[in-house]
């Protein structure tokens, strides 16, 4: 049952990176303007911030993946897929799936801090 959740989770973490790699259009209005901006004003490209945060996310997939000290990793994502979700709420017709994803993460999280 575990591992079911953490190749889910895995999974959710996986797809928007690697998506984000042939349609990057289609994910970076997922970012609050305030930290596209900032983003901007410290040289850092919009392109370059999404490709970032796609590689922390398979970065976190695969120690999900792993199995190994999984509450880190689990908690990040959590942290994660709670910031897309509160900063993107006039989106939510599209981001009430994320609201399992959200709570899986947070029952990995749970389990592995026992």
């Amino acid at each position: 049952m575990i591992l079911a959740l953490r190749i889910a989770l895995a999974f959710s973490l996986m797809y928007p990176a690697l998506s984000a790699l042939q349609n990057p259009y289609a994910w970076i209005g997922y970012f609050p303007p305030f930290i596209l901006s900032g983003a901007v004003s410290f040289g850092i490209s919009s392109l370059t911030l999404l490709h970032t945060f796609g590689f922390v996310e398979f970065v976190l997939a695969l120690w999900i993946l792993s199995g190994k000290k999984i509450f880190i990793p689990t908690s990040a994502a959590a942290v994660m897929l709670g910031g897309i979700i509160l900063f993107n709420l006039s989106q939510f017709d599209i981001l009430f799936r994320d609201i399992p994803i959200l709570v899986i993460a947070l029952v990995l999280a749970a389990k592995a801090r026992r």
